[in-house]
């Protein structure tokens, strides 16, 4: 027994109305932190050493300024914490053409460069009970594909206009005026 073609035409108008909306929702994805996971342990510990995730991952527009992150806030509630001022440096920045870190009065400044991407670790040490806390985070620098952007919507617009049309071909019953 063969399908109703109303519910076929109709099947094929959802599905190419599903495909646009999966290429417009695909444009803009971004991997931002939230702040449920600061707490979350890497795992890497060696005796009065241990790496966090307290930073979540950067990311920034091409020409923007600098990105200010309170180092003191962000350590609070840490093993390295017992009120005393901890020792603050910044280990490891694999490329500082994208991204320049640096640490003045507990603030962690984020001097943004070229496009791309870098990962930075962050030191804290406590000199009376002599523990470390590294956190690692990646940097990026980025810039709209705006020819990447218009393919993109062009083509989602082109399915669900073609879907829409097959869909009035093979059923009057759906609305189509004709």
């Amino acid at each position: 027994m063969r399908a109703i073609p109303a519910l076929d035409s109709f099947r094929i108008y959802l599905t190419g109305f599903a495909w646009c909306c999966v290429l417009l929702l695909g444009l803009q994805t971004t991997h931002q932190a939230h702040a449920g996971d600061q707490a979350e342990v890497a795992g890497d510990t060696d005796g009065e050493r241990t790496s966090e995730k307290l930073i979540p991952d950067q990311k920034s527009l091409a020409g923007m300024p600098a990105t200010i992150i309170n180092l003191a806030e962000t350590f609070a509630d840490t093993a390295v914490d017992t009120g005393e001022p901890l020792t603050l440096s910044v280990e490891h920045n694999t490329k500082e053409k994208v991204a320049v870190a640096s640490i003045d009065q507990g603030l962690l400044t984020i001097g943004w460069g070229k496009v791309g991407k870098t990962e930075i670790t962050v030191r804290a040490k406590n000199s009376v009970t002599n523990k470390i806390v590294d956190v690692r985070f990646n940097a990026k620098v980025w810039h709209p594909d705006y020819w990447m952007l218009a393919m993109t919507v062009l083509g989602g617009l082109g399915i669900f206009l073609l879907t829409c049309r097959k869909v009035c071909r093979r059923s009057p019953v759906v609305g189509c005026g004709g």
